[in-house]
């Protein structure tokens, strides 16, 4: 796939994008473009990760599992406010899917969880 050097490079460029971004979140132009690429770059950094613990095929399963059970936990709990009270969500993470939850939602739990 990658090889060695192309993963430490993934992994060194979101390592190095995220520590630099932490400096620099209140300098956000409210667009949220920065939280997103944020985001990203942490699930990059996670997705390697399992990538090589699991193997291509179960690191999609996982991930895509994970992201799939993000969505569903928080969109029951934006329309029910169950399990955590009543709550939504701006424009800053994304587009919402379904207009109830953002898609960056997806890929945030599997960083958290992983």
């Amino acid at each position: 796939m990658l090889g060695k050097l192309g993963t430490r490079a993934i992994l060194g460029g979101c390592t190095l994008y995220c520590g630099y971004y932490s400096h620099h979140v209140y300098s956000d132009d409210g667009s949220g473009f920065w939280v997103i690429a944020t985001v990203i770059a942490l699930y990059l950094l996670a997705a390697v990760s399992v990538v090589r613990w699991l193997g291509g095929r179960g690191a999609i399963v996982l991930l895509a599992s994970l992201g799939a059970a993000a969505l569903a936990i928080e969109s029951v709990g934006v329309l029910t406010g169950f399990p955590y009270g009543a709550f939504s969500y701006g424009d800053g993470l994304g587009a919402k899917v379904f207009g109830i939850v953002p898609w960056t939602v997806a890929l945030v739990w599997p960083v958290l969880l992983l």
